[in-house]
């Protein structure tokens, strides 16, 4: 028999989130079913050999790095143009 687990035990068990694993459920990366009242208001279940098989899965992709913004700095005045006659 296949446990189950809801979202948030699936959180505690892989160290995330619960808003992340419901982020994982609507992209499609992690396979759950959906025992709630439809779509107003669901309540998800994830089969732990599923997790599991997610797990290993991200486990040999290699991590892709955040990009960084760069800071912009508001020009100073006294570089600024004005319309003016000098």
């Amino acid at each position: 028999m296949t446990a189950y687990l809801n979202t948030r035990e699936a959180a505690q068990r892989i160290r995330s989130s619960e808003d992340r694993i419901l982020r994982l459920i609507a992209s499609g990366a992690l396979r759950a079913s959906n025992v709630g009242a439809g779509a107003t208001r669901p309540r998800w279940i994830i089969a732990a050999d599923d997790l599991d098989a997610f797990v290993r899965a991200r486990a040999n992709q290699p991590s892709t790095p955040t990009r960084r913004r760069r800071r912009q700095t508001p020009t100073p005045n006294y570089l600024k143009i004005d319309g003016g006659t000098a």
